[in-house]
């Protein structure tokens, strides 16, 4: 178990100072607060995540114009792989291409809408993750952690002789080696929600794929639904 020594004093022995056990970190390397009380949470922070699988009959033309949307928003393609061969159990030799993009948050759906132009979408998804609890519950074990080195370096400073000075210091390198990994998860966290990720599947196609056209019960659907608002128009 991992303790914090408090309080040791220049004339009291570390060896017999009151040791606190440590927050535990869970299995997912985001850590508990320690605080009783949860901390006040302003805003959401939201992972989200797209997936698009997509054709077009010029890929060459296609990756360009991703490119330069990408350029535009300000994002970046952080893994890209363009390759010739069969795919899906097709023996028909073809080129395809998968692109993980990642995109300003705010800017996302702007991209999204993009690539919808630009190409035959013929499938799309997506998902976004709610990481607010355990962003807030990290930060809040940082700062602990913060307010624990600076007290373990004014101990420091006090030590009354060699075996507290070297528990003290065996403790403040455990505390720093947490703190670094615990500021390494919050700049993964704000990396994550601060730019959305598109997972972009593009097959280049002799012939697209037609869209599917709507059902009959949906065109009915439609249709009293354009009639209700010609009604509507009517009346006012």
């Amino acid at each position: 178990m991992t303790c914090v020594f408090a309080g040791c004093s220049a004339k009291d022995s570390c060896g017999s100072a009151e040791v606190l056990p440590t927050s535990a970190n869970n299995s997912d390397g985001i850590y508990d607060s320690g605080t009783a009380a949860t901390p006040q949470v302003t805003d959401r922070k939201l992972i989200r995540r797209v997936n698009m699988r997509t054709e077009t009959e010029d890929l060459n033309t296609l990756l360009t114009a991703v490119d330069e949307k990408v350029a535009q928003l300000g994002g970046y393609v952080e893994k890209r792989s363009v390759q010739t061969g069969s795919r899906y159990a097709s023996y028909e030799q073809s080129r395809y291409a998968e692109l993980t993009i990642r995109i300003p948050a705010e800017k996302l759906d702007a991209f999204v809408s993009h690539v919808s132009n630009v190409s035959n979408v013929t499938s799309s998804s997506e998902s976004a993750e709610d990481v607010t609890l355990k962003y807030v519950a990290t930060e809040s074990r940082k700062k602990a952690l913060e307010a624990e080195e600076a007290r373990l370096l004014t101990l420091i400073e006090k030590a009354a002789n060699l075996t507290e000075l070297l528990q003290l210091e065996s403790r403040l390198t455990e505390v720093r080696t947490e703190l670094e990994q615990v500021i390494s998860t919050l700049k993964l966290y704000d990396n994550l929600v601060d730019y959305g990720t598109v997972v972009l599947d593009i097959s280049e196609v002799k012939a697209l794929t037609p869209k599917e056209e709507p059902s009959f019960g949906q065109r009915i659907a439609d249709g009293f639904s354009g009639s209700m608002e010609d009604l509507g128009r009517m009346v006012t």
